[in-house]
């Protein structure tokens, strides 16, 4: 295995027992166990982290392991783990294309991807576990929170998620053991892994078509941007750059805001009304 293969890649898992199969697999090791658990190679380019359950929990970690590790090249978040399904079966494997926040009415669509590993399915992230499992949806309890913050790093086409059937209507979730849940994950690791490397090569073809450079340079010599704001303004510039190569607007802003801040709201409110539909609906 080459040592840069999976630079910049990225896991956000709830649970320890979701992210063992993953952790032996790539043989990442504990660097760091406050205020999360984190896992990386020796490189420090690949690593992950152990989030809690909770759509707040996962979004700080999605923010810690971020900044924990940066990554030259862009980053691939994967939020791997077990969800609830009204008629899915048990350890079946699907990547998300829709995420919803029952509590917020945010949603988020992960960039569309011809992967044939396995089916695709909507996910709706709750803040109590659901036991009546309405529709076609999966349900968690992380994803929301992951897809908001992994979303200010990365563009969301990069930001993505496989979750593994854990309970059903026929199955109670109180059936659910750490052991069983090890064993659903390490069964999907071919499937994981694969998806995995898909991404990466989505992100390295990207990365050759590379929006130009004095556009940063040019706005962060405006205004002061933190670290957290400049990995902001890189992701909005990565998904600017996919719409449209004109300068103007991107630049233009620069003369109707008085700082980083409004920069960046100004500039994601742009995108937003753009044609081509990236990020939060």
């Amino acid at each position: 295995m080459s040592v840069n293969q999976h630079a910049g890649l990225r896991w956000v898992v709830a649970l320890p027992s979701e992210a063992s199969s993953i952790i032996e697999y790539y043989k990442l090791q504990l660097i760091c166990d406050h205020p999360f658990k984190l896992y990386a190679n020796s490189e420090r380019n690949h690593g992950l982290v152990i989030s809690g359950i909770g759509r707040s929990a996962a979004a700080a970690a999605t923010v810690f392991i971020a900044e924990r590790l940066p990554s030259e090249s862009a980053m691939v978040f994967l939020n791997v783990g077990i969800a609830g399904s009204g008629g899915f079966q048990l350890g079946s494997v699907w990547r998300i294309h829709k995420v919803s926040a029952r509590s917020t009415g945010k949603v988020w669509y992960p960039g569309a991807m011809k992967f044939t590993g396995c089916g695709s399915a909507g996910l709706v992230t709750v803040d109590q576990p659901e036991l009546d499992y309405p529709g076609d949806d999966l349900f968690d309890m992380e994803a929301a929170g992951f897809f908001e913050m992994a979303a200010k790093f990365s563009p969301l086409e990069l930001v993505q998620s496989i979750k593994i059937v854990s309970d059903n209507s026929k199955e109670d979730i109180k059936a659910i053991n750490k052991h069983q849940v090890k064993q659903w994950i390490g069964d999907a690791m071919d499937i994981i892994d694969a998806f995995q490397l898909q991404l990466l090569k989505l992100r390295d073809i990207g990365d050759d078509g590379l929006p130009p450079s004095e556009w940063e340079q040019t706005i962060t010599a405006s205004f002061r941007f933190s670290v957290t704001q400049t990995h902001q303004l890189r992701a909005l510039i990565k998904r600017y750059w996919a719409m449209t190569d004109s300068s103007g607007p991107i630049l233009g802003l620069l003369a109707d805001v008085q700082g980083s801040k409004e920069y960046l709201q100004r500039l994601s409110d742009y995108i937003a009304e753009l044609p081509v539909a990236w990020g939060e609906r």
